[in-house]
């Protein structure tokens, strides 16, 4: 019996399919989401490991995340890897690449925002 997937995707709406694509582009790739599907109004970027995917489509009433998603990576560098690709992607910067040691001394993590508002982190709690 296989294991079940922990994450079966994230939909997002957004204001302006080409910004985010070209935000996303950038973004995904470092936490895994390297395959690309999209339509005429949606995107999603895909795991091949497990097939989970992070997509998002045009959407007039669209609303941010009002809490924020996460995505765990390996180590330090990865984090620090993300945190770059997060500057070069334009997105609004909130914390770090920094320690968080009021989650665990090992927590290190960036938090930012995607051009629509939508909050973001990517840790690891690795040594």
């Amino acid at each position: 019996m296989a294991a079940a997937r922990t994450l079966a995707h994230v939909d997002l709406r957004v204001s302006d399919r080409e910004a985010a694509r070209t935000f996303y582009d950038a973004i995904l790739p470092v936490v895994g989401y390297t395959s690309i599907e999209a339509g005429e109004e949606w995107v999603s970027y895909v795991r091949d490991d497990d097939r989970s995917f992070v997509g998002f489509a045009l959407r007039d009433e669209r609303k941010p995340v009002s809490g924020r998603i996460a995505f765990r990576v390996r180590g330090r560098g990865d984090v620090d890897r993300a945190g770059r690709a997060v500057t070069a992607a334009g997105a609004v910067a909130i914390e770090g690449p920094a320690p968080c040691p009021e989650y665990s001394d090992a927590y290190y993590a960036v938090f930012f925002e995607d051009p629509d508002g939508n909050r973001f982190e990517i840790y690891s709690s690795d040594n």
